[in-house]
């Protein structure tokens, strides 16, 4: 090299040493220096240095880099070994089949759970403003517990706004499922039965419900404007362009006219609210006027924070903020975010204790087990296949392949087949997505999008990965020599590995049989205990109107309609809770005690009506005085008020005096996912929102369409809709139901991926073992003695399956039947049931490769030998 070389760019001379192959360094250096003399000579030293500099980059190029692989290499390199697997898959078809089969069918219910997945963490999660809602929640506390609940005080919405510098806006709101179908709404002689809710105009400017019409800052202007849906504004207008026309409507003794003012679309389905109708919280603080101190906890509410506000400090601040205004308030609240309650909607002594997670969470783990089970389906069949593939790894690494590389084509290998295996899942989803949404009962769509995509492309990479590891590593450890010369021992490492993951996934499907008897077990329970009262063949109509008013003479005349057995009113269903006090006092009562009791208000003969069975004394019957005066309890109230010989005995409720004149069997008022609490029965007309009517067991439509016509003749306007207690209480466990029969489905599943790879299994081990069945046989061994002798190594780890999985089994149960107040009792035959049905099965795939394994011909075998 030149002399004059240390006088060339010294930053572009590293460059080139630095990044470029060895052989070429030397040779670009001298040309580039006499290059770069040249041009200084006849040009000058700035040209020849900005020269110099082009001419390096221009080398820096990939194929002169160190340590370069060409891309054609890399194309070739794995053209080649897509074209191998190719050739294994083809020449090896019932493995390949088998495998496929199981990868396939587990990437479509791993790709379904997904999809459900997806939605449940979409819900309530549109809202623009989603991260700065929350609502405000109560925790109460109650002697020795803290309840907690989001009912609230009508006041504290415009106090927090006032008070509390971090929060933006507050609203005044109402739940629509308070109501149920029971807002009456007409536009001419036409009247329909809608869901719908009370709300402030900033309600619109926090939530994020688009409108058809209309502005969504400037809806509900006054109490006399309204704002409805396009499905309502269609079937009362036949347009959606409603905006300025009025309607009349009507909730109980309540109703009014009001001018639309906006439309809104049809609300997202991954919206915990629905409602087609949203009234001035106006009205509803003047329905509800008596009911609006610090102590009534009758409406929501909704708080947007500033940005960059700390939920926590906020928090702090309100903690006291109730109870400072009102000196017996035993209640602080606390922000709950609003994307948060649909997923962690449950509270335990005042902490949250999850919800709907546990059910993402369940069936998230159910699908990785399910994704395990095939892949493990995979490694067992391939290092089971080793031998066959030993002349092949053998060759490859005598011409110089290392070890990487054939790692490499093994993974190349298992992506492969999980890439065409989710060819076909995506084809199986397809098909069985509309049943799958029928049974979850929700609407799941199926879109690609770049989220779902990459998901999708995650999962085959991962499960390809997973199931090829294994494999690749221990086919690509064995020595090239030992192979060519026939001195290999694939050992006993292979085959222990093996059994372990047989042991690992029938564990895993044990597991899951458990879990869906109990699931099943604890469903069936729930159907059939006895709640306390007789729910068949009563109907729930909505009280409103001229049947309200005129309550009495409503109930005597449904009571002569032919079918009818007896007829009264409540203040709720007893199928979703009831309102509750803690205003109750009696004598003996400890003055720090904050106890809450449930309370319904009734007409005459209610508990007869639904046979809720009087231990002592009475129901309340017009054939007494001052009804009004008098009180009924259950079981629960009496013992936790410490009152012996109750009947007679005067009670206080909100100050006034009131007489025991019963006492009720416990009976469950809400779902068996909660302990009956205190709970009392209280006589009055007003606030009555549910007829219950009892009928006759036999010819019950032809009394519903008689209940009708009266209806229709009594209450004028007013539209006839009635639904079934039984039924209505059966759908508080519609959830549960559908997580019983997803279980079922997907424990079956489980099961067929298993006994798929032990029937391949029990195919290899029985063609590796012919040899020594056909010597056995010429011995004299019997048939029968050679099906039980292939029959027990896998007996033998199926037993160790089941236990290891019975104590996993049982802790696991613990935490599902926890959920439940009233539960099943954990017995030994749900696990010894779940363990015989894998063995069974078991017994049953493998019995028909042992058959044919044992009545060889041991000829044909030895004379092959």
């Amino acid at each position: 090299m030149s002399s004059k070389h240390n006088k060339t760019p010294k930053l572009a001379n590293w460059l080139l040493l630095r990044f470029l192959r060895g052989d070429l360094a030397e040779e670009v250096l001298g040309d580039l220096e006499e290059k770069y003399f040249n041009t200084k000579e006849t040009h000058s030293t700035t040209r020849a240095r900005l020269n110099y500099w082009y001419q390096v980059f221009n080398y820096l190029r990939p194929f002169a880099l160190k340590n370069y692989r060409s891309s054609s290499n890399f194309i070739e390199m794995n053209t080649y070994n897509i074209k191998i697997a190719l050739r294994h898959f083809a020449k090896h078809k019932s493995t390949f089949f088998i495998n496929l089969f199981g990868l396939s069918t587990g990437l479509a219910a791993v790709i379904l759970i997904a999809l459900w997945v997806f939605n449940e963490m979409a819900v309530d999660q549109f809202h623009e403003k989603k991260d700065r809602l929350y609502q405000v929640m109560l925790n109460h506390q109650e002697s020795d517990l803290i309840n907690t609940g989001p009912g609230t005080p009508a006041r504290l919405a415009e106090a927090l706004k006032a008070e509390i510098p971090e929060i933006k806006e507050a609203v005044v709101d109402t739940d629509p499922a308070w109501f149920g179908d029971v807002f009456a709404v007409r536009s001419g002689d036409e009247s329909y039965k809608v869901r719908g809710k009370f709300s402030e105009p900033a309600f619109f400017k926090m939530f994020s419900y688009p409108f058809k019409h209309g502005d969504k800052d400037t809806a509900l202007p006054d109490k006399n404007s309204v704002v409805i849906s396009e499905t309502l504004a269609v079937k009362l207008f036949e347009t959606t362009d409603v905006v300025g026309k009025t309607l009349s409507w009507s909730i109980y003794v309540f109703g009014g006219e009001a001018k639309i003012t906006g439309v809104m679309e049809t609300l997202p389905k991954k919206s915990t609210e629905q409602f087609d109708l949203v009234l001035p919280a106006e009205l509803f603080l003047e329905m509800s006027a008596h009911d609006i101190s610090w102590g009534n906890y009758n409406t929501l509410t909704y708080v947007e924070l500033h940005k960059g506000a700390n939920k926590d400090l906020v928090n702090e601040k309100i903690e006291n903020f109730i109870k400072e205004r009102s000196a017996e308030s035993n209640v602080s609240p606390f922000l709950a975010k609003y994307s948060d309650r649909y997923l962690y909607g449950n509270y335990e002594n005042g902490k949250s204790a999850g919800g709907r997670i546990l059910y993402v969470q369940l069936f998230s783990v159910i699908a990785i087990f399910i994704m395990i089970i095939a892949c493990v389906n995979f490694m067992n069949l391939s290092t089971a296949k080793a031998s066959v593939r030993l002349k092949e790894i053998g060759l490859k690494k005598s011409l110089g392949v290392k070890r990487g590389s054939l790692i490499i084509q093994f993974l190349t290998e298992s992506v492969l087949l999980s890439l065409i295996s989710l060819g076909i899942a995506l084809i199986i989803v397809n098909v069985a997505l509309p049943l799958f949404s029928e049974l979850m009962g929700n609407t799941i769509s199926f879109q690609f999008t770049s989220e779902f995509i990459l998901t999708l492309l995650g999962i085959m990479v991962f499960t390809g990965l997973l199931a090829g590891s294994y494999p690749a590593l221990f086919l690509s450890k064995f020595d090239a020599i030992k192979i060519l010369k026939g001195n290999l021992s694939l050992g006993s490492g292979g085959v222990l590995v093996r059994k372990v993951l047989v042991i690992f996934q029938f564990t895993l499907s044990i597991i899951l049989i458990v879990s869906v008897i109990i699931i099943s077990e604890q469903i069936d329970f729930i159907q059939n205990k006895n709640l306390g009262y007789d729910g068949e063949n009563i109907i729930m109509l909505p009280l409103e109107g001229k049947a309200l008013e005129q309550i009495d003479t409503y109930v005597d005349r449904l009571e002569g309609i032919e079918g009818v057995i007896g007829a009264s009113a409540a203040s709720a269903t007893f199928i979703e809770g009831l309102s509750y006090t803690t205003g109750m006092d009696w004598e003996g009562k400890s003055p720090h005690a904050m106890i809450r009791f449930e309370r319904a208000r009734v007409y005459y003969d209610l508990l007869n009506t639904m046979g809720i069975e009087v231990l002592e004394g009475r129901d309340f019957s017009d054939t007494y005085q001052n009804e009004d005066k008098k009180i009924i309890f259950n079981e629960t109230a009496i013992k936790t008020m410490g009152l012996e010989d109750p009947i007679g005995k005067t009670v206080k409720m909100w100050g006034e005096d009131k007489e025991i004149i019963g006492v009720v069997k416990d009976f469950h008022f809400t779902t068996l996912h909660n302990k009956v609490t205190p709970m009392f029965f209280h006589y009055g007309t007003q606030e009555l929102y549910v007829s219950i009517i009892k009928l006759k067991g036999e010819n019950i439509p032809h009394t519903i369409a008689d209940i009708k016509t009266f209806y229709k003749d009594f209450n004028p306007g007013y539209s006839f809709e009635f639904k079934f207690l039984d039924q209505e209480y059966q759908q508080l466990y519609d959830t549960d139901q559908r997580v019983a029969g997803l279980s079922k489905f997907f424990a079956v599943l489980a099961i067929v991926i298993s006994c798929l790879g032990l029937f391949g299994l029990a195919t290899f081990t029985a063609e590796r073992r012919l040899k020594e069945i056909s010597i056995r046989k010429v011995l004299g061994a019997e048939s029968w003695r050679l099906i039980g002798m292939m029959h027990s190594q896998f007996t033998v780890m199926i037993l160790l399956a089941i236990l290891i999985a019975s104590p996993i089994s049982y802790f696991l149960a613990e935490i599902i039947l926890n959920n439940y107040a009233y539960r099943i009792d954990l017995n030994w035959w749900f696990f010894a049931l779940s363990g015989l049905i894998v063995l069974t099965v078991s017994w049953a795939t493998i019995t028909t490769q042992t058959v044919k394994a044992a009545t060889v011909n041991p000829v044909d075998h030895l004379n092959n030998e």
